[in-house]
């Protein structure tokens, strides 16, 4: 019998990885042009979701199991370091743009809206206001609302690593797993106990794929990945492949038939698709044909700055909706292509990089800053509201 190849892979940066975000990105960005080409592509969401709960997984077990705890305040200013300096200049471009190109968005609740982006909470407000074409489809921030999401685990989960940690010592690892796979399964029962078949008409806004306890399947599927493979090993490297694979196929057949919205999409579907996804982020940890793919230089470097591209792609969309090419698609098209990506990669280089790989500001003084930027934007917000 011949043995399992076994590959042992560091637990730091992996090139392939990031083919799987330009994938993500990339099929967000299609669904979101009205082209049709790739109509389930909000569910690129979803895969993000399921790398987001692996990486963050592996990260905080990697640092308990090294120093038997988890610096919260560390851990928190990390994540500070690298979301919101793109983020910030996210909402500073909606100013912009909305005194630049008026037309672009109704002003209508923007002082809340920014207000929510910064408190992690604008998937919440989107349920709140009921899915309005405002608020919903027509806000320049309506992407964020996963930022909120993955945010607002960003925020639990430590405590809840630490929690386990303390209460089941020596064997905390396996606890942790019964943990997320129990969140798994109440987020499916939330799904199918909050959002009745009824609900669903031709146009429902399907409200409860925001909510948090709904979507907080997806990120444990990755949690429970990184709890499998606590050293990124893969054992028998062809199976891997071969899986990683079929969750690709899996992953993009799902992309091209759902629509939204449909009931099945939150009554379980949700946690079908980060299965696909998770079963792509295990094959493209091996050393084989998938990882190969997804580690090509075009890809690896569109999942670099797929932070960017998700954030600034939406309303550099709404802003060039009726002033440049409105009769000629193609060339909108291109034009929104090559101007998110610009944007995105300046982004990146200039202002993301240099702030999360630079000298670290104290716990304490990036939350000042932080509170600073947030209250002084939101207050432009405010002003131009109506």
């Amino acid at each position: 019998m011949t043995r399992p190849l076994t590959v042992e892979r560091p637990r730091g940066y992996v090139d392939s990885l990031d083919g799987i975000r330009a994938l993500a990105v990339a099929a967000v960005f299609l669904y979101h042009t009205a082209i049709g080409s790739q109509p389930g592509g909000f569910l690129g969401v979803s895969t993000f979701f399921t790398l987001s709960g692996f990486l963050i997984t592996s990260l905080l077990m990697r640092e308990r199991d090294r120093t038997d705890t988890i610096a919260l305040p560390n851990f928190w200013s990390r994540r500070i370091r690298r979301l919101a300096p793109a983020s910030f200049l996210n909402v500073a471009l909606v100013l912009a743009i909305t005194v630049a190109v008026p037309s672009a968005w109704p002003r209508t609740g923007m002082g809340w809206d920014t207000v929510s982006v910064f408190g992690n909470v604008f998937n919440w407000r989107i349920i709140a206001e009921g899915g309005t074409a405002v608020t919903r489809f027509l806000s320049p921030y309506s992407p964020l609302w996963s930022l909120a999401v993955e945010e607002q685990f960003y925020v639990v989960f430590p405590v809840v690593v630490l929690a386990v940690g303390a209460v089941a010592a020596g064997r905390s690892r396996r606890a942790l797993a019964w943990v997320c796979g129990a969140g798994v399964v109440a987020s499916i029962l939330a799904s199918l106990l909050i959002t009745p078949s009824a609900a669903f008409g031709p146009s429902a806004p399907l409200m409860e794929q925001f909510r948090t306890d709904v979507r907080m399947g997806e990120i444990l599927v990755g949690s429970l990945l990184a709890l499998a493979v606590p050293t990124w090993r893969v054992v028998n490297e062809r199976f891997a492949d071969v899986l990683g694979w079929a969750g690709l196929a899996a992953t993009l057949v799902i992309w091209q038939v759902a629509r939204e919205p449909q009931a099945w999409i939150v009554h379980g579907g949700l946690v079908l698709v980060a299965v696909a996804s998770a079963a792509l982020v295990y094959g493209a940890l091996a050393e084989g044909s998938l990882a190969k793919v997804l580690a090509l230089p075009p890809l690896r470097y569109l999942g670099r700055i797929s932070y960017g591209v998700y954030l600034f792609h939406w309303p550099i969309f709404l802003a060039t909706r009726d002033i440049f090419y409105s009769d000629n698609r193609p060339a909108l098209f291109v034009t929104r292509v090559v101007l998110t990506l610009v944007v995105a990669a300046l982004s990146f280089h200039l202002v993301e990089a240099p702030i999360r790989h630079g000298r670290a500001l104290p716990a304490p003084y990036l939350a000042i800053v932080w509170v600073a930027g947030a209250v002084g934007l939101s207050a432009v917000a405010w002003s131009l509201a109506t």
